[in-house]
């Protein structure tokens, strides 16, 4: 039989709450809200509505935090990194990437070309001074008007 223990057993000394693995916190009627660590993965389930993270600023970072993963803010800016480098971010006029983007697998832009079909046959871009439309493919390219 497992001994009966009180709140006292998991408060230390600094204030702090102690839970050993396995053991949730629950908070809700029926238990909606619950947070534990099963000795690998922190989890934080919510079983009933929306789970919301509130603040001017949410940003998530790694464990040590000395990289950023993601910021959302808010204005309404949401930017996702990679390695600590901003990737992808929102705006008022849309997305902003920064790098190659690879849309669908056979379509992706990148700093200065748009590639396009499915062999990326089709290349879109300016070498500073003039602009190409260049298919490379084995068929023929068509530039077609309203008709």
């Amino acid at each position: 039989m497992t001994k009966a223990r009180s709140l006292s057993d998991f408060i230390e000394s600094d204030g702090s709450v102690t839970l050993v693995d396995n053991q949730q916190i629950k908070v809700g009627t029926g238990n909606d809200l619950q947070i534990f660590h099963n000795a690998t993965d922190s989890i934080i389930f919510n079983q009933t509505g929306a789970l919301m993270l509130r603040g001017n600023d949410v940003r998530i970072q790694s464990m040590d935090a000395s990289a950023t993963l993601a910021t959302l803010t808010n204005t309404g800016a949401v930017t996702l990194y990679h390695n600590n480098s901003a990737k992808l971010a929102t705006n008022s006029g849309g997305v902003s990437v920064t790098g190659t983007a690879v849309l669908g697998g056979a379509s992706f832009v990148d700093n200065a070309n748009a590639y396009f079909g499915t062999d990326l046959d089709l290349r879109i871009y300016h070498d500073g001074s003039h602009s190409f439309v260049k298919e490379s493919g084995t068929g023929n390219l068509y530039i077609l008007g309203d008709s």
